[in-house]
């Protein structure tokens, strides 16, 4: 298995497992500016460039011990709206808005 060591993306330290993982290596320097990281054949290797370069939480994609958290229950769906929508003006221009007259904004 092979180590990478992120000193500069997204999320910096130890990456572990194939170059191409979802959420590893990879997806921390891709198209990020001035990307700074390097692969290792031990775990041991990459914490130390890490600790060298100024990273001091090393260790980023490893699961956390136990079983994985439950996902929050589906919110039931919407009911449907009872909101009316107000009756047309039959005086109203079509595509102009209906203005009061000046008399009317006193």
């Amino acid at each position: 298995m092979k180590w990478y060591a992120v000193i500069e993306g997204r999320v910096v330290g130890v990456f572990s497992g194939p170059w191409g993982d979802p959420g590893g290596a990879e997806a921390q320097v891709v198209r990020f500016p001035y990307a700074d990281y390097k692969g290792f054949p031990s775990r041991q290797a990459a914490e130390d460039h890490c600790r060298r370069n100024g990273v001091t939480t090393v260790w980023r994609n490893q699961p956390p011990p136990g079983p994985a958290p439950a996902l929050p229950p589906v919110p039931p769906p919407l009911p449907p709206s009872t909101m009316e929508l107000p009756a047309e003006d039959p005086e109203a221009e079509e595509g102009s808005l209906k203005r009061g007259r000046d008399e009317d904004i006193a």
